[in-house]
């Protein structure tokens, strides 16, 4: 068995404490942040002897965004807008271990960064005040995803039941985003540009959980979750320090070659002190949830 990260993960946040705009109307009054991912793997495997193999290939990750920053709190950029989509290239390898008479399968998997070179559309007001308004709205700029490192353990209880474990680390330390005109504008106001989104620390997260297979096509998996978060103070922009949570999935054998996945986890996020770029503190963020939904198709040739 080889995990890898499931397709079509959607995160979403929306707030209003500390962000509402009172000169500005009711339906553009939040401030609002859609970020989605989107990716498609295709691994090829190589057998090294009847336990150990090494797999690897391309991914392909789609990555959307729509930033609204609304509210006194973000001062003369508020009514900032940003919006890009892109579609960009990476790679996947990875080593596993399977004992399957004995239920054991490990796997360590690398994710490489991926470069998005989009077309970034940006409305600044700050721009507007330094620029005169005298600036392009639609720039080229870089997002760099942060490259991944996954460990999946798993060990059978009995011919049905299994226990497994999952840890997941990712730098996000080394992740800051700066959009073209944003930097520009802080730049030339403040004498240093400032990112839009950026992170403190890294992140650890681990999953411990129990699959039970039904029939010979159907299993089923319930697990416990916590993640460490990427700092605190976070940033505006997803306000959380780590959280626990709980997931649900099921996989169906279509055959011994193709397969097709569906889970979901409901998260209580940590409490976190909410942050701009400039290291100022502007709010605090408590008893805040979230869920995430995925699905995967898989093949695999022996």
């Amino acid at each position: 068995m080889i995990y890898d990260e499931p397709f079509g993960a959607k995160v979403k946040f929306e707030g209003d404490n500390n962000f509402i705009a009172t000169n500005r109307p009711a339906a553009d009054a939040n401030t609002r942040v859609d970020v989605k991912s989107k990716n498609i793997t295709a691994l090829l495997g190589y057998n090294l002897n009847k336990n150990v193999m090494i797999y690897a290939g391309p991914a392909l990750q789609q990555l959307q965004a729509d930033v609204h920053l609304r509210g006194l709190t973000y001062g003369p950029n508020s009514g900032y807008n940003n919006h890009f989509d892109d579609i960009a290239v990476g790679w996947v390898a990875g080593l596993s271990y399977a004992k399957p008479e004995m239920g054991i399968l490990a796997s360590l998997t690398y994710r490489s960064e991926v470069e998005h070179n989009a077309t970034i559309n940006e409305d600044v007001p700050l721009a507007d005040i330094v620029f005169e308004g005298d600036y392009s709205h639609s720039n080229l700029g870089t997002i760099t995803t942060p490259e991944p490192l996954n460990l999946n353990l798993q060990t059978g209880l009995n011919a049905t039941t299994a226990v497994y474990a999952k840890v997941r680390y990712v730098p996000w330390s080394d992740f800051a985003f700066y959009p073209p005109v944003l930097k520009a504008s802080t730049t030339a106001a403040l004498g240093k540009g400032l990112p839009l989104v950026d992170y403190s620390e890294d992140q650890t997260s681990v999953e411990l959980g129990v699959g039970k297979r039904l029939t010979p096509k159907l299993a089923i998996s319930v697990s416990g979750l916590w993640d460490s978060g990427a700092g605190d103070p976070a940033p505006t922009l997803g306000p959380v320090n780590g959280y626990w949570g709980a997931g649900l999935a099921a996989k169906y054998n279509f055959n011994q070659k193709l397969a097709f996945s569906l889970g979901g986890r409901y998260m209580w996020f940590g409490d976190a002190k909410g942050e701009l770029s400039s290291r100022q503190v502007v709010g605090e963020f408590e008893d805040n949830t979230g869920y995430i939904v995925g699905m995967k198709l898989s093949y695999k040739s022996k």
